[in-house]
């Protein structure tokens, strides 16, 4: 005899919120993080902006402006930093950038923001991974290279600059917990 597993009324809701994202054009990810870290929540959607460049503020407050607890995208495990890198906008001029969330607060320490302006989620050793940053970076060039971005170079790892640096696209993320 088959079991039907038992479902949660709030299953049903998450999927149909899921999909108003997925509906408006927003991208998820093949698979889900299993590291285990609750920030990582149980599903995630993000989207990225390409047609309007900010600044790394402006970008926090244009993903904030969506509401619903949506922030500039945060990485969890490598299944999310894969996927977010398999859809680097190309140029004649190779990758082009987007801000992440992750910022470099007044103790050094690299955290994601959040959607409540917090920052207080370590970025390293999450879950036993961390984040691929390019080959020598984040090396704080000039002292005031706070902000990150993606696709900086061929590979699209990670890189450290001025959050007030040339505008580009910025990553927005929607996590969903249950």
């Amino acid at each position: 005899e088959t079991q039907t597993p038992e479902i949660k009324w709030w299953d049903g809701v998450k999927q149909s919120r899921v999909q108003e994202y997925l509906d408006s054009g927003w991208q998820r990810p093949p698979t889900h993080c299993s590291t285990g870290n609750p920030h990582a929540g149980t599903d995630v959607v993000y989207k990225l902006s390409v047609s309007t460049n900010h600044d790394w503020y402006d970008a926090v407050s244009a993903c904030q402006s969506f509401g619903d607890g949506v922030t500039l995208a945060r990485i969890f495990c490598d299944g999310e930093q894969d996927f977010l890198r398999s859809l680097a906008v190309y140029s004649s001029r190779g990758s082009k950038p987007a801000w992440l969330g992750g910022t470099q607060d007044s103790e050094g320490n690299w955290v994601w923001v959040d959607s409540d302006g917090s920052n207080d989620i370590l970025i390293e050793s999450q879950g036993g991974w961390n984040i691929d940053w390019y080959s020598g970076q984040p090396d704080n060039s000039g002292g005031n290279e706070d902000c990150m971005e993606i696709n900086r170079f061929t590979n699209d790892n990670m890189n450290d600059l001025p959050c007030t640096a040339e505008p580009r696209g910025f990553w927005c993320e929607k996590r969903f917990y249950h």
